[in-house]
């Protein structure tokens, strides 16, 4: 990219408007102001937001906009598009502040606009999954970039980061009909699209039939929040293990998951043992020496469980 030249300026807010392709634009749908209110971790979201819109608003009544908003200029004259800065105009809008103080770019090409908001929005805050996801998509789209590898070299990331992303957008995409027809929330959504890939058969329900019985005690508030779609993601990482226990969370309409969770808890000693299995397989795996103390603790392992054979 080619360096650019810039301008300060104090611009009116009505000669500003926002990016609304903006991953983070989303005040309609965004998890932490669009939660169910008796969904406590939803409230805790959105008390969140709230009381960042307070901080920000008492900031700008104090001080004034201290970090000017990022726009660009567009082929309308006199117009320009928020690249970075949305929250703080709006909150000016509201203060009904007369000028507000803009960095501004000249009218940049599609994918370098969304490029320059993704790098601006990284420095200062982590991505939400989706965000990130539908940011990384908008980007190999506008820079006509070819594969997942040549856009994870674009952004300097891992492949595997860039593939993780646009695999939940794609799935997001997929089940985007089925969750609003059940009036899903969109931290549950987010959750679910997670764990999707992690839902599998188990005895005679067929995944399809597994993710509607989830929606169903969703939409019965018998899953109550994005936190249990958390939780039974890692019940399905074992559901061949607990298959007996699962069967009876999807036949039971009312069975809650913290019901679930009681029935398929491991015993310590199981978790012990798991643990010391998966230690001693990674040492084996990476042809690592044996210290003489565990050495030692290995053969009493050995010599305890023939007393089981």
């Amino acid at each position: 990219m080619q360096l650019i030249t810039l301008q300060f300026k104090e611009l009116s807010p009505e000669f500003l408007q926002e990016d609304p392709d903006h991953p983070r634009n989303l005040p309609k749908e965004d998890p932490e102001t669009d939660s169910e209110k008796e969904d406590g971790e939803g409230k805790d979201s959105l008390s969140e937001a709230s009381r960042h819109q307070d901080r920000l608003r008492a900031s700008i009544e104090a001080v004034g906009i201290l970090q000017p908003l990022e726009v660009m200029e567009t082929e309308q004259k006199g117009i320009y598009t928020i690249i970075d800065g949305h929250r703080r105009y709006r909150q000016a809008k509201k203060l009904k502040i007369e000028k507000v103080p803009c960095c501004i770019y000249p009218n940049l090409p599609e994918g370098e606009f969304a490029y320059r908001q993704y790098e601006m929005q990284n420095i200062r805050k982590d991505w939400k999954p989706m965000e990130r996801s539908q940011a990384f998509s908008r980007i190999k789209q506008l820079m006509k970039l070819s594969s997942d590898r040549k856009l994870a070299e674009f952004l300097g990331v891992s492949p595997a980061t860039v593939s993780s992303a646009l695999k939940l957008l794609e799935l997001h995409s997929r089940y985007s009909g089925l969750m609003e027809q059940y009036r899903l929330p969109m931290t549950y959504r987010y959750e679910f699209v997670r764990m999707k890939q992690k839902i599998i058969k188990v005895g005679d329900f067929e995944i399809n039939e597994i993710i509607h019985k989830l929606f169903e005690k969703a939409q019965r508030r018998v899953i109550r929040s994005a936190k249990d779609f958390r939780t039974l993601g890692k019940i399905f990482e074992e559901g061949k293990r607990h298959e007996k226990e699962v069967c009876k969370f999807l036949t039971d309409e009312d069975m809650k998951v913290g019901e679930l969770v009681e029935r398929t808890v491991d015993p310590p000693i199981v978790l012990y043992a798991r643990k010391f299995m998966q230690e001693v397989g990674e040492k084996l795996g990476n042809k690592e020496k044996f210290t003489t103390d565990e050495k030692k603790i290995c053969v009493e392992m050995q010599a305890l469980l023939a007393t089981f054979a």
